[in-house]
């Protein structure tokens, strides 16, 4: 009885063949990845405005979040080809914004989303800078923030609205000024921008301040939101 256990044993195991290793992720060299750093990005979070710096240690404080895995290497930064489609997404709240606001009601909220790329959009020609229908490549994302408030558009002075961003893949980030207008008017705290973030999971928070030519000042307090960019 025991020599035909042993028998059957050694045949189920020669049947199965020798064990496969488990397929690993392609590898990376993190260092070809856009961004800086952790270590830099705190740097250089200490050269920004109060908001910014705020919106980076909130941005930092949320970073344990689960990491998408790392799938792909080729077509990093390629471009978006027809076809090619994403969706707009909110961030998890809108943004605090005191300074402005509605009449005598000088507090108010920003709407920031991010649209993760590829999305081929209107095309490299008419969807950059195109909030409706926007051109985004391969490796990169669109962020955008619309702060409402009852200020007409020409009398905007100036904006140091900021996405201060991390890769949670490849664990590089970056601060990007929103200077990007809808259809480049530059007169309306609606701004935006292309930002080239890598693939994988990337996590985000908004901040600054919009200026208007009556000295009304609108604060944008720091706002998080996450994708994941193809």
């Amino acid at each position: 009885m025991k020599k035909t256990l042993i028998a059957l044993l050694s045949a189920a195991a020669i049947s199965a063949g020798p064990a496969q290793p488990a397929s690993a992720a392609p590898a990376f060299n993190s260092s070809e990845m856009p961004g800086v750093s952790v270590e830099k990005l705190k740097e250089l979070a200490q050269t920004q405005s109060p908001e910014i710096q705020q919106a980076v240690a909130t941005l930092l404080k949320q970073a344990k979040l689960p990491v998408a895995p790392y799938t792909e290497e080729a077509d990093e930064f390629a471009p978006a080809k027809w076809g090619d489609e994403s969706t707009k997404e909110k961030f998890w709240a809108p943004a605090p914004v005191v300074g402005c606001g509605v009449g005598n009601l000088k507090v108010t909220g920003a709407l920031a989303t991010v649209q993760p790329g590829p999305n081929h959009g209107a095309g490299a020609l008419l969807g950059k800078s195109n909030l409706i229908n926007p051109y985004i490549p391969h490796g990169h994302a669109l962020f955008h923030i619309f702060v409402g408030e009852d200020q007409l558009a020409p009398l905007t002075k100036g904006s140091d609205v900021k996405v201060a961003w991390l890769n949670l893949t490849t664990f590089k980030g970056g601060i990007d000024a929103l200077d990007d207008s809808f259809l480049s008017l530059g007169v309306h705290a609606q701004t935006s921008k292309v930002v080239k973030t890598g693939q994988g999971s990337v996590i985000a928070a908004v901040a600054g301040k919009t200026a208007y030519q009556n000295g009304e000042v609108c604060t944008v307090l720091p706002a998080i939101g996450s994708t994941t960019v193809q």
